[in-house]
């Protein structure tokens, strides 16, 4: 600092006022171009930090991911279980196999499920949320994320459609024509003993010819088997991202 001191002093000396406006200018160019690199070195350690941070989720989602899809595929499993049991319920009333009843009350209790989807990714939530997604530089893993994410969207609001109809529409059904004591009701919820038995007979043979029997498993097959391929497409999802991930870890 004495230095250049010296020489602003040494240009007002000797009247010199244009060189020491260029000094002066010059000494100001050298702050700037010392702030402008300060803060280039202060962006670039923040894009690391936050790049490692994004690693990090890479590495956490592709085990998560493992899980979810594993959940996904059980979750198809079982709804093409259900989706079985009311198509075989349909062959049953279209045949009028009254010798078949008992099969019948066996299998239509898969009309009381509600076919949740419980997509339960708070992982991937949280990098949603942290805004990491317009980070990403790498425009076929970006793809891969925002394929997830409309996944998620669907499943959720198709879930509100699904409860609906179920609402207004199985669960009244159920009610004015069926039985519930006829139904293969899980074992976590009554075992054998203590299951409530009895109440009004159902006449089986009646509603192979009610064609509100028909619609009713009709229709929510139709809801299933929309369910079905939605699921299949986020399983797509999930396993496209966990793909690209793998080779990011």
């Amino acid at each position: 600092m004495k230095f250049f001191r010296k020489i602003r002093q040494k240009f007002f000396s000797e009247n010199k006022f244009s060189k020491y406006l260029l000094y002066a200018l010059g000494e100001i160019l050298l702050v700037v171009i010392g702030i402008l690199i300060a803060i280039q070195v202060s962006n670039s350690n923040q894009v690391r930090i936050e790049q490692n941070t994004m690693n990090s989720y890479y590495t956490e989602l592709y085990t998560t991911l493992e899980a979810d899809i594993k959940e996904q595929n059980e979750s198809i499993d079982q709804l093409n279980a259900l989706a079985n049991d009311l198509m075989r319920c349909l062959e049953i009333i279209n045949a009028k196999k009254e010798d078949h009843i008992d099969e019948f009350k066996a299998k239509i209790g898969s009309l009381n499920t509600a076919y949740a989807n419980d997509y339960s990714m708070e992982l991937f939530d949280e990098f949603m949320n942290k805004g990491y997604l317009s980070k990403i530089e790498d425009p076929q893993l970006k793809r891969h994320f925002e394929s997830v994410k409309i996944g998620l969207i669907r499943g959720k609001n198709w879930d509100e459609v699904l409860d609906s109809d179920y609402v207004n529409n199985v669960s009244p059904f159920i009610q004015q024509n069926l039985n519930y004591g006829d139904f293969n009701l899980p074992s976590w919820l009554f075992n054998e003993n203590d299951r409530p038995k009895g109440g009004p007979k159902v006449d089986y043979s009646k509603l192979f010819h009610n064609l509100k029997v028909w619609n009713a498993i009709y229709g929510r097959l139709i809801y299933l088997k929309s369910t079905i391929k939605m699921n299949n497409g986020m399983l797509k999802a999930l396993v496209e991202l966990r793909t690209a991930l793998s080779e990011i870890s």
